[in-house]
């Protein structure tokens, strides 16, 4: 089905869009880091289809570290997912027509966001 990265601080939702994906037949390879989200995608011999991250993270912010990450994988699709509405985080400058999920939201949205993106994707 496809192979998902996701960078997020909060480890409990790390963990639970793990399960979630997991359980739907994704690959989901799951970091808190935004350096060990770049060393997963150096270092992953499989494509990896959907990057999703948290706008805002330690030391970094999600648009850098995608724009990073798709220096290395230009292939990837870019979710962001922020508590913070899209309007609030206009600031972190997030690419022209980014997809973006607001916290707290429903597993199935997730899932729903996910599929539409790597349909575009061709996975």
């Amino acid at each position: 089905m496809g192979t998902i990265l996701v960078c997020e601080d909060d480890k409990h939702l790390g963990f639970v869009m793990e399960i979630m994906l997991g359980e739907h037949g994704y690959r989901v390879l799951v970091t808190a880091r935004p350096d060990e989200a770049l060393k997963f995608a150096a270092m992953h011999d499989d494509p990896i289809h959907l990057f999703i991250t948290d706008v805002n993270l330690q030391g970094t912010s999600g648009p850098e570290l995608a724009q990073q990450l798709r220096s290395m994988r230009p292939e990837v699709e870019v979710l962001f997912v922020s508590g913070y509405s899209v309007d609030d985080v206009e600031h972190l400058r997030l690419p022209g027509g980014a997809a973006f999920l607001q916290k707290p939201f429903r597993p199935e949205t997730l899932l729903e966001k996910a599929r539409e993106l790597l349909a575009t994707s061709a996975v």
